[in-house]
């Protein structure tokens, strides 16, 4: 985490604006570091949020995994693109 936006290209390629957070959790192997690259929507059609609700369902007990496909803009601003939940990918056709 670069402590300027000036400072933020000396520490790699590509430079995001957002923010961490350590969690703690109950032992350390449960603590985790959560980003947040500032995207706060994600606008889908109803097909596409029911299949995702369905792939978040499909491991119930364990937690989903997801992952988030993004654009980083010249501006540092994250976009999101589309989701990975467990191995199927969503499209956001709309971007």
């Amino acid at each position: 985490m670069a402590p300027s936006r000036d400072a933020a290209p000396k520490l790699g390629e590509l430079a995001v604006r957002g923010d961490l957070d350590c969690q703690t959790g109950p032992t350390e192997d449960s603590s985790r570091v959560v980003m947040n690259p500032g995207v706060d929507r994600l606008h889908i059609d109803q097909a596409q949020a029911e299949a995702i609700q369905k792939s978040l369902q499909i491991g119930r007990g364990e937690p989903a995994v997801v992952r988030a496909v993004v654009s980083i803009g010249r501006d540092g601003k994250a976009r999101l693109k589309g989701l990975i939940v467990g191995d199927k990918r969503f499209e956001l056709g709309w971007y």
